[in-house]
C-alpha cells in the first residue's frame, strides 16, 4: 500500500484484522480499463480537430473523464503505475489538456474579432485592471473537462510515483497554469492549491518548476509584470472567499519556500509592487483573510 509517512504510524497501531481487511479492501478494488479511457480522449479529441464534437457527447465524455479521476483516487497502487508506466496516461492527459487551452483561446479569439467587427462603435477605454479579468476566470457552478483534468493530476500528485512522474515531466506544470487562461474561478483555485503544495518539494526542486511555470503563465497572458493577472482577480470583489484565501496561501508558500533570501525579498517587492499591501489594508482589514495574512507574518 502507498501511504504517507505521517499516516505509517497510525496505520502500525491498528490491529491485525483492520489491517486485512484494508488489504482485502485495495485488492479488490474494482477500476475501469485505462487503455479505454485514454482511447476515448484520443477520439475527443481528434472530434474536436474536425470539429465535429457532439454536445450529447460532451456529458459522456466528462463522466469519462470523472471515472479516471476515481479510479486515480480511490485505485491501488499498482492500478496508478500501470496507468503512468504501461499506457504513458500522464503524458496522453498533458497533451489532451493542451489542446483544450488551445481550442478554448482560438473560439475565444473568434469571438471577441466577431464583437469588434459587429460593432458600429469602438469599445469604451477600460482600466488595465479590468482588462486583465477575463468572463472565463468567473464563477461558475457548472464543471468542465480542464477541471476534472486538475483533478485527475491532483490524484495522480497524491501518489509518491505519480507526484515524481508530474514534476519530472517537463511541461505538466506549465500546462496546469495555462489552464488559469481560459478556467472558471473554481478551477483557478484548485491550481493555486496544487502549486502552493508544490513549492515544498524541495528534493524535486518544486520551487523552481512552480516559478518557471509562473512564468510561462505570464509570457502566455502578456503581462507586464510577473503575478499581474493573480493579484488583479484577487482585487475582484465578484471573487469568493476560498480563492481569496488560495491566493494568499500561493504568495506566502511561494515567497517563504525559496532557498535563497534574496531571492524571498524580490519576490515580496514584486506582489508589494502590485499593490497588494495596500489592498489588505484598505479594503479586508478584520476579516479572515486578514488573519492568514497575520499568521504568515508572524512566522518570519
Amino acid at each position: 500500500m502507498n501511504i504517507p509517512n505521517s499516516q505509517k504510524q497510525m496505520m502500525m497501531s491498528l490491529s491485525k484484522e483492520r489491517k486485512v481487511a484494508l488489504l482485502n479492501m485495495e485488492c479488490e478494488t474494482k477500476s475501469v480499463d485505462p487503455a479505454k479511457i485514454l482511447k476515448y480522449i484520443l477520439l475527443v479529441q481528434e472530434c474536436d480537430r474536425r470539429k465535429v464534437r457532439k454536445k450529447a457527447n460532451e456529458t459522456r465524455f466528462l463522466n469519462t473523464l470523472k471515472e479516471l479521476e476515481i479510479s486515480l483516487r480511490t485505485n491501488n497502487i499498482h492500478w496508478v503505475q500501470n496507468f503512468l508506466d504501461e499506457h504513458n496516461g500522464l503524458q496522453y492527459l498533458i497533451e489532451y489538456i493542451s489542446f483544450r487551452i488551445d481550442f478554448e483561446l482560438q473560439m475565444k479569439t473568434k469571438t471577441d474579432t466577431r464583437k469588434f467587427t459587429s460593432s458600429p462603435t469602438p469599445p469604451p477605454a477600460t482600466s488595465s485592471l479590468r482588462s486583465m479579468r477575463d468572463k472565463s476566470i468567473k464563477s461558475s457552478p457548472h464543471v468542465n473537462d480542464l477541471h476534472v483534468c486538475m483533478l485527475c493530476l491532483k490524484a495522480i500528485m497524491n501518489n509518491t510515483n505519480g507526484l515524481h512522474a508530474v514534476l519530472g515531466h517537463r511541461e505538466c506544470l506549465t500546462q496546469m497554469t495555462r489552464v488559469m487562461l481560459v478556467s472558471q474561478l473554481r478551477t483557478t483555485t484548485l491550481i493555486l492549491d496544487l502549486l502552493s503544495a508544490v513549492c515544498h518539494i524541495e528534493d524535486l526542486n518544486g520551487h523552481r518548476k512552480v516559478i518557471e511555470a509562473v512564468d510561462a503563465f505570464s509570457m502566455s497572458k502578456g503581462e507586464t509584470h510577473r503575478f499581474q493577472a493573480l493579484v488583479y482577480h484577487f482585487y475582484d470583489n465578484s471573487c469568493t472567499m476560498e480563492f481569496r484565501l488560495s491566493c494568499l496561501g500561493f504568495i506566502y508558500y511561494l515567497c517563504n519556500s525559496a532557498p535563497d533570501v534574496k531571492y524571498r525579498v524580490r519576490l515580496y517587492h514584486e506582489f508589494s509592487e502590485l499593490g497588494l499591501d495596500d489592498f489588505l489594508d484598505v479594503s479586508i482589514a478584520g476579516s479572515c483573510v486578514k488573519f492568514l495574512l497575520t499568521d504568515c507574518v508572524a512566522r518570519h
